[in-house]
């Protein structure tokens, strides 16, 4: 993870991944003796094989084009005439890196295998994946759209753009009929993604420090929520929590704890006066900035409905 957050070409940005990406599919069948474990572990390595393969493509785009994988020649080469000449071969190759990193952040069009992984994996370890590995991965791609990708942003805006409505919508309507806390978890992680994409579309400085803020946000609450559910169990069953169900009625018998999740739940949310309002704020002020008029009516809606869901379990609480 510190290699491919430090890493300046293409190469060591890939040895990186891959690196990283082996020790994932290890931890993901981690408990061999579970079926659905296996079919998970099965799933994050062949779908992200194909990924791994959609961004190779795209970088030896690149190389074919510059004659180089260094960052800063890439960003020079897209600041130059160039990119009016071979506009469409740019095109291409930006769109195969992002969609190679859209799995990695599990965004809209490349959501398919969250909710499968993250419910069949031991759940640390899916706490692991979806705040340590989610946020390193993020930072190493906002560098990406930032820094290499900056004279060319503009123009792949669109991406960007359908990204992060994709994923708010995915998002909301696969969290709403989740019974299960894990497969939620992950649906509320792709609603997130979406809003964090939106700060990257505004192609401004505002975007990228709404993003950076959300992102900080984002990993506190995901890490009070993970660190509830791995303390407290069952009252019935003596089992850890797998349902949203085994939330009824919680506050009655761990009070303190029920409070503590009630306030991480309205953070998530992006109730006023906590923490996810705060980055939700700066994200719309930053698309008011770029004239994202229409993606700033819709993430509104939408994130009124997903405020029902965290408000529902807060019921159950």
């Amino acid at each position: 993870m510190f290699l491919l957050t430090s890493s300046y070409d293409f190469f060591s940005a890939y040895l990186a991944i891959e690196g990283l990406s082996l020790t994932l599919y290890v931890l993901a069948s981690i408990l061999r003796e579970g079926i659905i474990s296996i079919e998970s572990a099965i799933k994050y390595f062949s779908l992200g094989a194909i990924s791994t393969g959609i961004f190779l493509f795209g970088v030896s785009l690149f190389f074919g084009l510059i004659g180089a994988l260094d960052f800063l020649d890439i960003q020079l080469f897209l600041g130059s005439s160039n990119i009016f000449i071979y506009f469409f071969q740019l095109k291409m190759a930006i769109s195969c890196v992002l969609f190679g990193f859209f799995f990695k952040i599990s965004a809209f069009p490349c959501h398919f295998w969250v909710a499968d992984v993250y419910e069949g994996i031991f759940t640390p370890i899916t706490a692991f994946f979806a705040i340590v590995i989610k946020v390193c991965i993020l930072l190493f791609f906002l560098r990406l759209n930032f820094n290499v990708f900056f004279n060319a942003l503009f123009y792949i805006q669109s991406i960007l753009v359908f990204s992060s409505v994709g994923s708010m919508f995915i998002g909301m309507f696969g969290a709403i009929k989740q019974v299960n806390i894990k497969r939620f978890i992950a649906y509320a992680s792709i609603n997130q993604v979406g809003f964090i994409f939106l700060g990257i579309a505004s192609c401004s400085l505002l975007g990228l420090i709404s993003s950076l803020m959300y992102i900080i946000i984002y990993c506190i609450t995901s890490l009070s929520f993970f660190t509830i559910l791995l303390q407290t169990e069952n009252v019935t069953n003596r089992r850890s929590l797998r349902y949203l169900s085994d939330f009824y009625y919680f506050s009655l018998y761990n009070n303190e704890v029920g409070k503590h999740l009630s306030v991480t739940l309205l953070s998530m949310a992006g109730l006023p006066p906590l923490g996810g309002f705060i980055g939700k704020f700066f994200l719309y002020l930053s698309s008011v900035e770029a004239r994202l008029d229409a993606v700033i009516f819709i993430s509104l809606l939408i994130s009124v409905i997903t405020t029902y869901y965290y408000l529902n379990i807060i019921r159950y609480l």
